[in-house]
């Protein structure tokens, strides 16, 4: 009653009392009771638009009376509105919401387990839904019933939602509503068409069928569905007694399986199979291993293909259209195969060219070998030679070389002269001479450019990772100061590019080193770190060195700290026109020094 004393809601008892008392109880369930206690009224016998645990929806089948949810007329309206959700118990249970008195979702047949046409349920936050006959010809449907607090709520656009309380936010979360897209909607499709959410778009005729009316269809207003193509031999037969090739059935995979289905015994598939067979009637069948056999005689609709769940539906078809389906297979598989045969072919011929490839260079290899050259070696300067950019290389015609390299009438003499022949001879580089995959190698040939290589290295022939961090702070110097190691001397100091960094830096003044058609003042402090970085690789010790993955965070400011660097081993530098010409033919043994300039 309202603050007038007008009567808003009533429960409508059939049956009245003296003295009655009424109790909401932790279900939500409001009951009314007499004096005895005896319930006289409960609104979980009435529902509104909410589908609470321990509530029946009910559907007995001898009376035909049912216990519903309906929706609100609007969402703020608690009228009863246009749509009621329920349990459908002929022949397979199946839950509906319905418009009135049309469906408008289904959600497929009950397994004893899960609605086997809700994706959803074949994960286990559903689990615990249960549809129950108590052989009396009614059945009922309850949620289940825990220490989480759950609603399933029919709302006024004939969506039903659950949703969980959510004790931290104090707020209800949506974790499953039905129907979620156009696919859901009862009959999307119409008769004998299919609903894919994947595909565009999203009808389309089952095998065997097509649009009953071709302008509807493409127009996009599939409700009119699909017809047979070709009549089944039962229907021939029926009418004309004509003979012919028996109908056959094409499996669908992963489907929704259609409205209305007949339960039969629990059978293996094939004699699912072999039952439709023999009966003309029988249009399609279905197994599933809580059920059984599922056999249809009726219109397929409400068909949907899921992407991994669901049941194989078998339907059946002419003989001729099962035979066009494998003539369709046929012209897919032979050009794979072809082309599949093709690729193999190309991949024989190109690992015979390869190794009639690695077989020459096999004997150049053990040529070099008998020359005292190492095997290692000799194929590390081949691979280096492949991977470089080749600007000085030339390319001769097979077993054509020594014509080039010795015939003084070829007129490739003019060409390949002794100053082309070495700079394509001599080579830049040291990385993969000396096994990459090692953390460090010793050698007795010590080749390299002048300037770049490491003390350890051009001293002693030991090289390691710490040798390309040498390399790398002479290279920073350059870029920082513009000016190459090689041809650099300071005549006042007697300095190398090294040794001019070094002292700089300890007096503090490392923008004067800086190349001055670069210089800014905003950037000098980056600068002056990587004159810092690139001293801490130059240092002459390999363990005083970084790393290269350390010299990496350093310059990223991931390391924001530097230590302080050791002086430079080739800080000083001798005069050439000091040198006397004695002291320009000294050399140490198997020690050799390419004074080239990068490419």
């Amino acid at each position: 009653m309202n603050g007038e004393s007008e009567i808003v809601w009533s429960s409508n008892v059939t049956t009245s009392s003296v003295n009655a008392s009424a109790q909401l109880l932790n279900t939500g369930n409001l009951v009314l009771r007499d004096l005895s206690g005896r319930p006289l009224w409960e609104s979980f016998g009435h529902p509104s638009n909410n589908f609470l645990p321990t509530l029946r929806i009910v559907d007995n089948i001898n009376t035909g009376n049912k216990v519903v949810v309906s929706s609100w007329k609007t969402p703020t309206d608690p009228e009863v509105g246009n749509f009621t959700a329920g349990l459908q118990a002929l022949n397979i249970p199946q839950i509906y919401t319905w418009n009135g008195n049309r469906p408008h979702w289904r959600s497929g047949p009950w397994n004893g387990q899960i609605l086997i046409g809700v994706q959803d349920m074949y994960s286990v936050y559903l689990d615990g839904f249960t549809v129950v006959n108590d052989s009396s010809g009614t059945y009922y449907f309850t949620a289940p019933e825990g220490k989480f607090l759950m609603r399933i709520t029919l709302n006024s656009t004939g969506s039903l939602v659950q949703t969980l309380w959510n004790d931290q936010t104090r707020n209800w979360d949506t974790t499953w509503l039905a129907p979620q897209q156009e696919c859901d909607v009862y009959g999307t499709c119409g008769p004998f068409g299919s609903c894919n959410a994947l595909s565009s778009p999203i009808c389309s005729c089952l095998r065997g069928f097509q649009p009953k009316n071709s302008e509807e269809w493409g127009s996009g207003n599939w409700s009119g569905g699909c017809v047979r193509s070709k009549p089944l031999l039962c229907d021939r037969n029926n009418n004309t007694s004509s003979g012919g090739k028996e109908d056959g059935f094409l499996r669908l995979l992963s489907m929704k399986v259609p409205d209305f289905p007949e339960q039969g015994p629990s059978r293996p598939v094939e004699e699912c199979r072999s039952l439709c067979s023999m009966n003309c009637s029988c249009i399609a069948y279905a197994r599933d291993t809580n059920l059984g056999c599922m056999f249809w005689s009726q219109e397929l609709i409400d068909v949907q293909q899921f992407s991994n769940v669901g049941e194989d539906l078998y339907i059946r078809l002419a003989s001729s259209e099962l035979d066009e389906h494998k003539d369709k297979k046929l012209i897919i598989i032979i050009p794979i195969v072809v082309g599949l045969v093709a690729i193999l072919i190309c991949i024989f011929i190109y690992w015979w060219l390869m190794a009639r490839r690695k077989g020459a260079k096999g004997k150049v290899d053990a040529k070099l070998y008998e020359a005292g050259q190492t095997y290692l070696s000799a194929s590390a300067e081949i691979v280096l030679k492949d991977d470089m950019d080749k600007v000085n290389l030339e390319e001769f015609p097979l077993f054509t070389l020594d014509v080039f390299l010795f015939d003084p009438s070829h007129p490739s003499q003019k060409i390949l002269d002794w100053k082309k022949r070495f700079s394509i001879i001599e080579d830049f580089g040291m990385a993969r001479i000396f096994g990459g995959n090692q953390d460090q190698a010793n050698t007795g040939r010590v080749v390299g450019t002048y300037g770049y290589m490491a003390p350890e290295y051009a001293m002693e022939g030991r090289i390691s990772e710490k040798s390309d961090v040498y390399s790398f702070g002479v290279l920073m110097l350059e870029i920082v100061s513009g000016k190459k190691n090689t041809n650099f001397y300071n005549h006042e100091w007697s300095l190398s590019l090294l040794g001019c960094a070094w002292k700089l830096w300890n007096e503090d003044n490392g923008s004067a080193f800086i190349d001055q058609t670069i210089y800014k003042a905003e950037f000098q402090g980056e600068m002056v770190r990587c004159i810092h970085i690139a001293l801490l690789c130059v240092q002459e010790f390999p363990n005083n060195r970084p790393t290269i993955s350390t010299v990496l965070a350093m310059l990223s400011r991931e390391i924001v700290d530097l230590p302080v660097p050791e002086q430079p081993v080739f800080a000083e530098k001798w005069n050439r026109s000091h040198i006397t010409s004695s002291q320009m033919g000294v050399s140490i043994n198997d020690v050799t020094f390419s004074v080239l300039d990068g490419r």
